[in-house]
């Protein structure tokens, strides 16, 4: 995708209260900070202008339109765009105004909403034929709650205007003045965050046919278009927050059909939240109900060697403050049967935070969704560790009690232990949890919840197989009908298919700021454990070492592991660990990804002819410093708030300076280019 991530108690803090431009154009130069321009031309002669001799622009086809380059709108404003306009009759009609959450990309005026543009308002421009005068100034606001922290782009069509039925525009501008009636979620002590999809609409500013409403579902971004490219529906079915079940016809949930972004960079369907306020928590939790199934053919449901479902469900990522990093939170998935159950997982404690869930599987029956978020101030780090090993008899036999024990030392924080039996040669592979009595199924006799249970697997059918699981949470889970908000770990089951040399733990990516990523990780016990390679792959198929750390060998105490990611590729990065005995024996991870959105990989900086070039292939939305500095270190050109729109290049006259080596240095927030050439 593109880039597109205290407190007013409800109000905001570290907010500069003093505004600012974020994009203007009078059209006294060529211009240059359009993303996209069809059927207009800028003129200064004494028809079209507002004042003699000042360039305006003015429609010259059927179905014009400009858009604006990528603009980022900082933390808890909202966006008001200016501009003076007149047309020459009211057949020219009036000027529909469009805004993209996420950044510019390409517009169709048969499908205005294709690809997320949302209608923001319409302009109707004053009535004048005459001569170098009647142009009115127009404003629209736009709220906080779509617009704040986010990347935006806006987009002004004319439906009706032609050559000759023709409008004029001038002096726009977009600042950071709109309006801010809802402001920025500050989660703080009881208070959170929460969208339950109560209806079938998005927020839109204004009302339009069956999609968005002034009373939506205040989402900034869902993803919209054909379902064979991405589409992220409101639709009947959802969760009304309780689970097991199939849904609820009267209520609602995101639902992301199959396919991909158009503008993004493989990016599937998905929403993104608006900005949140974390900061005054300790430790933050994000809760939600999902829907996912294993495998997506028709018919029953199956189950995975390790009971992981990551790869069928939806993905979490999180981003924060400003920049272009988007980082996957692994949230642990279990039961992808088709039907509705809660997830929950730690999210940073940041100022300025945003949520973006997509789809994970491919499943189209049912349609992978989301529904009931809510963040809140928890500590959910356990959702971060693994379930310690579980002891007892691998080959029970029917009507008799067996004991299973859990060792609790993994997770520390773990008060409630969830003991569930799975039927593997049942079809489906149903899971029991019922206390005993429970006719002829396995039951569990008595420890429900505790570290020790005892178990019978009843007498119906014989020959089975079973599987006896436990999941660690730091609170009672609650009741299908009213799940707590408690966190779970990654679920233990036993018999499990071969003993790890490593017990790997907590393995996660941490957003270090400015598009710094680190890979943290640790492992519980090693047995004859060499070393890690570090791997991060484009596509993830086609893996990379990039980096190797030593292991402990033999070791039963816990062990932390950390390595910084040097580089990140232009889209979506994967990264795995690939653990390697002495004996060069080795076993990989879970997959975990990030989301770079940075320009710094499609920046180039060449010399031809006297001339320095920089060029961008991507939208540059924080400011950049450029500085030349000759062989002895000496500052010899400086340039400050550099940004590019993508393609766009920048030229420095570098004729006056001798030849010979010289450095370079671009950087700001996400990208930091330090470069030697000769001149």
């Amino acid at each position: 995708m593109r880039n597109l991530l205290l407190s007013l108690a409800f109000i905001f803090i570290g907010i500069n209260s003093f505004s600012a431009t974020l994009w203007s154009q009078d059209f006294t130069a060529v211009p240059a900070n359009f993303y996209a321009n069809f059927g207009m031309t800028r003129n200064a002669g004494s028809t079209y202008s507002c004042a003699f001799a000042n360039n305006v622009y003015y429609t010259s086809s059927s179905n014009a339109y400009v858009e604006t380059n990528t603009i980022n709108v900082a933390q808890g404003k909202g966006i008001r765009l200016s501009l003076d306009s007149r047309r020459v009759n009211a057949s020219a009609g009036t000027i529909e105004v469009y805004y993209l959450v996420t950044g510019a990309c390409s517009w169709d005026r048969l499908n205005p909403n294709n690809n997320g543009w949302v209608l923001w308002g319409s302009i109707t421009p004053n009535t004048s034929a005459a001569a170098n005068s009647g142009c009115t100034a127009q404003t629209l606001n736009l709220e906080s709650h779509v617009a704040g922290g986010q990347n935006i782009a806006v987009l002004l069509y004319f439906p009706s205007a032609t050559s000759g039925n023709w409008i004029s525009i001038d002096n726009l501008v977009i600042d950071d003045l709109g309006l801010t009636t809802v402001p920025v979620p500050n989660i703080v002590g009881a208070t959170s965050y929460t969208e339950n999809f109560t209806t079938n609409k998005w927020y839109g500013p204004v009302t339009t046919g069956f999609n968005y409403s002034t009373t939506g579902i205040q989402i900034p971004y869902h993803s919209y278009k054909s379902s064979s490219s991405a589409y992220t529906y409101l639709w009947n079915g959802g969760s009304n927050g309780t689970a097991n079940h199939s849904g609820v016809f009267a209520d609602y949930y995101a639902a992301f059909y199959t396919g991909f972004e158009f503008c993004g960079a493989g990016a599937s369907s998905q929403i993104i939240t608006k900005e949140l306020n974390t900061s005054a928590c300790a430790a933050a939790e994000i809760k939600f109900a999902y829907m996912a199934k294993y495998p997506c053919t028709a018919g029953n449901y199956a189950y995975t060697f390790d009971e992981s479902y990551d790869l069928n469900a939806p993905d979490l990522y999180t981003s924060i403050g400003q920049g272009y990093t988007w980082v996957q939170q692994p949230v642990n998935y279990y039961f992808p049967d088709g039907l509705w159950h809660f997830a929950s997982y730690s999210v940073p404690s940041a100022s300025n935070i945003k949520i973006r869930l997509s789809r994970g599987g491919s499943c189209s029956s049912p349609v992978e969704g989301v529904d009931n978020l809510k963040v809140f101030c928890r500590n959910c780090i356990i959702s971060s560790t693994v379930g310690g090993a579980i002891t007892g008899e691998a080959s029970p036999a029917a009507n008799i009690d067996y004991n299973y024990s859990i060792d609790p030392s993994p997770t520390p924080l773990a008060t409630y232990y969830k003991w569930m039996i799975r039927d593997l040669d049942a079809t489906p592979p149903v899971i029991f949890e019922a206390a005993c009595p429970n006719g002829t199924n396995p039951c569990i006799v008595s420890g429900q919840g505790t570290i020790n249970v005892t178990i019978n697997f009843g007498s119906n059918p014989l020959n089975h197989h079973f599987r006896v699981m436990c999941i660690p949470f730091d609170a009672a889970p609650g009741t299908l009908a009213a799940p707590s908000d408690a966190c779970y770990a990654q679920i233990s089951y036993f018999p499990t298919v071969l003993p790890l040399p490593v017990e790997l733990n907590n393995f996660k990516i941490v957003d270090l700021a400015n598009n710094n990523i680190q890979l943290q990780w640790q492992t519980l016990s090693e047995t004859n454990n060499n070393y890690f390679d570090i791997e991060q792959s484009k596509d993830g198929f086609e893996f990379q070492k990039i980096g190797s750390l030593k292991g402990g060998g033999n070791s039963n105490q816990l062990l932390n592991y950390k390595f910084n990611v040097e580089h990140l590729y232009f889209g979506k990065n994967y990264f795995r660990l690939k653990q390697v005995d002495f004996d060069g024996k080795f076993t990989y991870s879970k997959i975990l990804s990030a989301i770079n959105e940075s320009p710094q990989e499609l920046i180039s900086i060449s010399c031809q002819n006297g001339a320095l070039s920089v060029f961008s292939g991507a939208d540059v939305l924080y400011p950049l410093g450029f500085n030349l500095y000759d062989i002895t270190g000496r500052l010899v050109l400086a340039e400050k708030n550099i940004l590019f729109i993508a393609g766009e290049s920048k030229t420095y006259s570098v004729l006056q300076l001798p030849k010979g080596i010289y450095f370079i240095q671009l950087e700001g927030i996400g990208v930091n280019i330090k470069q030697k050439i000769l001149l």
